[in-house]
């Protein structure tokens, strides 16, 4: 059974990302990370501070880590009532969290 579990979550994991996607630096996938579980946790996405706060390094700005972001299509500008909040994950930033959770959960079971 153990088998056809593997086999089955091999075939689930959508590998369309592979071909048409610019792949994410670690940084950058810490932050679309964090994007993702701060909004999980609050139902809203953090601030450009506190973006900058959870990276831990001093002196530079969220944009350096937002805008390729950005650019690659993961996030977007928002027009946004708060300051500082007005940015969103896309649906392809959401696909490539759903497609790096199955991986994850994949190789969790071929270990």
């Amino acid at each position: 059974m153990h088998e056809r579990m593997k086999a089955t979550i091999k075939y689930d994991v959508p590998d369309r990302l592979n071909e048409s996607v610019t792949p994410l630096s670690p940084k950058q996938r810490e932050v679309l990370v964090y994007l993702f579980e701060y909004f999980h946790d609050h139902n809203y996405y953090p601030t450009h501070r506190e973006i900058v706060n959870h990276i831990g390094v001093a002196g530079t700005t969220a944009a350096a880590y937002v805008n390729p972001l950005i650019a690659k299509g993961y996030v977007e500008k928002t027009v946004a009532a708060g300051r500082g909040r007005n940015i969103r994950i896309t649906e392809l930033g959401l696909t490539y969290l759903r497609t790096m959770d199955a991986k994850r959960r994949q190789l969790e079971l071929d270990i």
